[in-house]
């Protein structure tokens, strides 16, 4: 039997760490991890961090997507955030974000009185750097030796979407995704815990 040689792009460095990402493996970090994490993020007094870190827990976002979106690509009425490619200036897609982060990015924008240009900026006022968002996750993960990541939180986006009415392609498109293959992986996990759910219920002891 061959064995698989693990590569850089297996493993997402954050800091010094570097956290396994390849999707063979699955996600170790558990739903109450995330829930303790975004629960340090909403008591944080950085309105910026908490805009960041939301942002990418309410829609599933890359960093890559984060640190180019503009004020202007925010729209407060129909709750969406236009991803735009820098080089041809066209629309990439759209994402939608709920209700509850519609309130956190208002009061962001409004503390910050940003009227045009990057979201997210440096207390320089420059483009943030992806590494400075690096630090801001393991600032505010609870276990040090297993920081919550980026990619965690659009892991966690995947999860609960595929245990909603949403289908594969809309979270595809959601994504940025071209294929609904990475899609079906969320969507087993789903079955077989919902499965194993409907067979303990059958043998339930009736009152």
């Amino acid at each position: 039997m061959t064995k698989k040689i693990k590569t850089d792009e297996d493993f997402e460095t954050l800091g010094k760490h570097k956290i396994r990402t390849n999707s063979v493996y699955p996600n170790v970090v558990t739903q109450e991890q995330i829930n303790v994490f975004m629960q340090h993020i909403n008591q944080s007094e950085n309105s910026r961090n908490r805009a960041i870190i939301s942002m990418m827990f309410f829609t599933g976002i890359r960093i890559s997507e984060v640190l180019n979106i503009k004020v202007e690509n925010i729209n407060l009425v129909e709750q969406t955030i236009k991803i735009i490619d820098e080089k041809t200036n066209r629309e990439v897609r759209i994402f939608f974000y709920p209700q509850e982060f519609m309130e956190i990015i208002t009061e962001y924008i409004q503390l910050e009185n940003i009227n045009e240009g990057l979201l997210f900026k440096s207390n320089k006022g420059n483009r943030l750097d992806r590494t400075v968002i690096n630090k801001i996750f393991i600032a505010y993960s609870k276990d040090k030796l297993i920081p919550i990541t980026p990619r965690d939180l659009r892991r966690n986006w995947c999860k609960l979407a595929a245990s909603s009415k949403m289908n594969p392609s809309e979270i595809a498109s959601q994504l940025g995704h071209k294929s609904i293959q990475s899609m079906q992986y969320y969507y087993k996990n789903h079955t077989q815990e919902k499965l194993i759910e409907e067979i303990n219920d059958l043998f339930k002891t009736k009152k």
